[in-house]
């Protein structure tokens, strides 16, 4: 666990390789995804240079996919490679330089001695001289900002949702973020070419090829959750405004304003003294579990596999379970929870109870009642 969280000092240096030479450290397969994600036509059977050249070609011709595939966070990891000789490295900043050496911008040279400075990283200098001035202008900031919120909005739909439509989740973000004069046809190409969504779920299309879906990977079953979703065609979609989204994806899908989350967390981490980490996979496997529909005794045998002091631990744990299941958007429900669900239909029927009593007023009367 501590080397999750482990911080090195790094080494940062020019060099004149080209930028195939980055890029073709992914195999041959790898580079082709991309290039498919891109919608570039290629042929088969040549080796990774000649793919890894196209890739290099097709960003260099069009800048702006750059800022489209790259997460915001990234592109400014890479300026400050551009613009350091040393850097403060962690575990999330060599995950971003896998996607730095993807696009031919940067690679690493890492030794397995553990000695000051045995970490390097390396830039292009030619990509360097071709993108540092258009990374940094403000047109370029603006976008990566409009490119990172339509990400955050676009997760914070898929962990309510779960699985929906693509046009679905479209509009939906559209009404959230405001972004009026996005098409669907863009909306298409950002979803399947930014890169950090390559890894949250995946597209099904239906048999005839008219309607396209987009599953989030914690779908435990798609075709149950959208039988489901179809058979309350009276809920809409639910639709949390744009800091509930951001909040939402930010936490990993996971809220810690719902009722019973933080009192499950402090029951696993201090009373059952788990590290965090193990806690925070026992509380994502639990929650995941609640959005796919479990709940009563099928949901706490989940629980049965932590062991508890005593009873009251164990009622403790139950109880927070209880009010998860109450709060949590489930993907059945199209990411409303039980709670809304329940008012929403308390609702419904103290209108309709109003709509069936009405007041009739007649001369010389005060009036008159009918049901």
């Amino acid at each position: 666990m501590a080397e999750k969280y482990k911080v090195n000092l790094v080494n940062v240096t020019a060099s004149d390789a080209h930028a195939v030479t980055a890029i073709k450290t992914a195999s041959a397969q790898s580079v082709k995804a991309v290039l498919t994600r891109m919608e570039i036509e290629y042929a088969q059977g040549f080796p990774v240079e000649v793919y890894a050249m196209a890739l290099y070609d097709e960003i260099c011709e069009n800048p702006q996919l750059i800022l489209e595939m790259l997460p915001g966070e990234v592109l400014h990891f890479l300026i400050e490679i551009w613009e350091k000789d040393q850097l403060q490295v962690d575990a999330q900043h060599w995950d971003y330089l896998q996607y730095l050496a993807m696009f031919g911008f940067a690679f690493s040279m890492r030794k397995d001695d553990g000695s000051p400075g045995s970490d390097t990283i390396c830039y292009i200098r030619d990509m360097k001289d071709q993108f540092y001035f258009f990374l940094k202008s403000r047109s370029s900031r603006r976008a990566m900002d409009r490119y990172t919120e339509w990400e955050m909005i676009i997760r914070g739909l898929l962990y309510c949702y779960g699985l929906a439509e693509m046009k679905t989740l479209y509009r939906n973000s559209l009404i959230v973020s405001r972004v009026e004069t996005a098409s669907y046809e863009e909306f298409d190409h950002f979803m399947k070419c930014r890169a950090s969504m390559w890894g949250i779920g995946m597209f099904l299309r239906t048999t005839d090829g008219k309607t396209e879906y987009m599953q989030h990977m914690y779908v435990e079953n798609p075709e149950r959750t959208l039988r489901e979703q179809k058979e309350h065609d009276e809920l809409d979609y639910c639709l949390p405004d744009k800091d509930q989204l951001i909040f939402l994806a930010q936490g990993g899908g996971l809220d810690r304003n719902w009722k019973g989350l933080s009192d499950l967390f402090k029951l696993l981490s201090e009373d059952l003294k788990m590290d965090y980490y193990k806690a925070s996979i026992s509380i994502r496997t639990m929650v995941t579990a609640i959005q796919n529909g479990w709940s009563g005794e099928a949901l706490y045998n989940r629980i049965q596999s932590v062991t508890f002091a005593d009873d009251r631990q164990r009622e403790r744990g139950l109880l927070a379970l209880e009010q998860l299941c109450d709060i949590v958007p489930l993907f059945s429900l199209k990411g409303n929870s039980r709670s809304q669900v329940r008012k929403m239909a308390q609702e419904e029927e103290l209108k309709q109870k109003k709509q069936r009593f009405s007041i009739v007023t007649g001369e010389g009367s005060e009036g008159k009642h009918e049901g």
